[in-house]
């Protein structure tokens, strides 16, 4: 279980930020079978860029290491960090204080 303290007046924007990573993981997949990681290394730089912003560190390391994955074409990198994804929101307690 992975627990994340979110400020109060983000709890009506966290569901769709969540949402919307599942939608990532999607895209990835797809992505991935095209071998298109210029897309995903894109997919990887936003997520860095706003996973701390709510309070979700974790979402940006993942953003981070998809991005450099992505330079490296390395798939099965790609693929375990996506997994790793959704493992994580799977498991995600989020508490608003």
């Amino acid at each position: 279980m992975h627990k994340v303290i979110i400020e109060k007046d983000l709890e009506d924007i966290v569901p769709i930020f969540i949402q919307s990573r599942r939608e990532d993981i999607k895209n990835i997949e797809a992505l991935l079978e095209n071998g298109d990681f210029g897309a995903i290394k894109k997919i990887g730089h936003s997520m860095k860029g706003v996973g701390g912003g709510y309070g979700f560190d974790f979402i940006s390391e993942i953003g981070f290491r998809l991005e450099q994955k992505s330079d490296q074409n390395d798939r099965s990198s790609v693929q375990i960090l996506t997994k790793m994804l959704e493992e994580y929101l799977d498991h995600i307690q989020i508490e608003y204080e």
